[in-house]
């Protein structure tokens, strides 16, 4: 498969041709800029300080201080006399030091470091290590002041900060900055495309079991420092664009889905109130109901009461209703005594008596027909008043999430709400289609 690779020096607009310039470097590899979040331990200095401007600045006197000495000690007049090396170089704005940036590896390389080895840091610390000790062995005109690993962007990647230096020079100091003299298309061809690129293919071999990718034929344009930001940049809006597509897609699902909610919530409330309204009625003829059946109550009581009195009178008058008769007339043989008087008033009791029963027992149906209508409105009661509250419990969690479609909504603005209505209705459409439309 391969791993790529690649090593930019700056040049053009991304070179260090001042102090301003070398500021900028320093902040930026040092992590010096302000943030929201400090970035901690984002970083590894392999070589000077976390202070790079003064790394830069001690290396200028260590390299240059001897040959500035005997310059300035052959000068008969003091005014070409060079008092610091350093401020007389950035006076120029020539390149006053040079940045090197090296990087093994792409985004979806570091991608699966990351998920599948917990130790990727440590990894490639030593190869950045190793490579940048390969660098000054190679070239030894690139004296180092500061070399710092970067772990907080797409890809780890190396900042490599120093002076090209010239030795036995004929005019001006015997030592002198020359990036042209170092930096050539022959050392840029042989020694970073070359040496220094089969040094790093021999660690990825190492520690990752794999080779860097196989190198193009014909001239290999190196990238300047800014173009490679340039190019890191477009990477990282390319990565940012998928991101807020899929922040958009998944945005209109939700409001898709709050939408349907909210349609719903409407439905349920709806419902519930007319379930209220409906348990209220039946509330009222329950209450009815109880009313009657206490009142039926009473009167079945009244009825057992009178019952108990009429049985007793009826036996009291059974043992004394032919002694409540006339008595017979003279020369009334018994038998017509029976058939005029007796006979007919036993039927008349017996009449009323069946009477009274008959409508006791009817009132006993009675009461007892509404007793069944009243345990079953209850019955029905109770299930409209469970179903009442768990209507009330789903419009309740209904509501709360069409509050938030509301909070969505104000917070979005009106033209970006619909535009997120818009797209949920395609991509509820789309998902639709996708499920149950048929493609012939």
């Amino acid at each position: 498969m391969g791993i790529s690779f690649s090593a930019h020096i700056s040049n053009k607009s991304s070179a260090i041709t001042g102090k301003s310039k070398l500021c900028s470097v320093a902040k930026h590899n040092m992590r010096l800029y302000k943030t929201e979040t400090p970035r901690e331990n984002c970083y590894d200095i392999l070589r000077g300080t976390n202070e790079l401007y003064s790394d830069v600045t001690n290396l200028y006197h260590n390299l240059f201080d001897e040959a500035l000495r005997e310059y300035n000690n052959k000068q008969t007049r003091e005014e070409r006399k060079i008092p610091d090396y350093f401020d007389a170089v950035c006076k120029k704005s020539q390149d006053i030091a040079v940045e090197m940036i090296v990087q093994i590896g792409d985004i979806s390389f570091w991608e699966r470091q990351k998920e599948q080895d917990k130790d990727w840091r440590h990894k490639i610390l030593p190869v950045y290590r190793g490579m940048l000790e390969k660098l000054e062995e190679i070239m030894p005109e690139f004296k180092i002041a500061n070399a710092v690993i970067h772990y907080d962007e797409t890809s780890p990647h190396m900042h490599i900060v120093g002076v090209p230096v010239r030795n036995n020079c004929v005019r001006g100091l015997k030592t002198q900055v020359s990036k042209r003299d170092v930096f050539t298309k022959d050392t840029l061809a042989n020694l970073l495309q070359g040496k220094f690129r089969d040094y790093a293919n021999e660690w990825v071999k190492s520690v990752y079991d794999d080779e860097l990718v196989v190198k193009k034929q014909g001239r290999n344009h190196d990238l300047t420092v800014t173009e490679y930001k340039v190019k890191q940049e477009k990477v990282k809006l390319a990565e940012a664009e998928v991101k807020v597509k899929e922040s958009l897609q998944e945005a209109a699902k939700n409001v898709s889905y709050a939408q349907s909610f909210k349609e719903l919530a409407d439905k349920k409330a709806k419902e519930v109130a007319e379930l209220e309204q409906k348990a209220s009625i039946l509330e009222t003829k329950v209450k009815e109901s109880e009313n009657r059946v206490s009142k039926a109550v009473r009167e079945v009581k009244l009825l057992e009461h009178d019952h108990d009195e009429i049985s007793k009178k009826i036996d009291d008058f059974s043992n004394t209703a032919y002694t409540a008769l006339p008595e017979a007339k003279a020369m009334m043989s018994a038998k017509t005594y029976k058939e005029r008087f007796v006979d007919p008033f036993v039927e008349k009791i017996v009449s009323l008596v069946k009477s009274a029963l008959c409508a006791f027992q009817n009132l006993l149906y009675q009461f007892r027909d509404l007793q069944r209508e009243h345990e079953k409105l209850g019955e029905y009661y109770r299930i409209a008043k469970d179903r009442n509250k768990t209507l009330y419990e789903k419009n309740e969690k209904l509501e709360k999430r069409s509050d938030l479609l509301y909070e969505i909504e104000d917070m979005l603005g009106d033209d970006a709400y619909k535009t997120l209505v818009n797209q949920a209705e395609a991509f509820a459409d789309l998902e639709y289609e996708k499920r149950y439309v048929k493609v012939r």
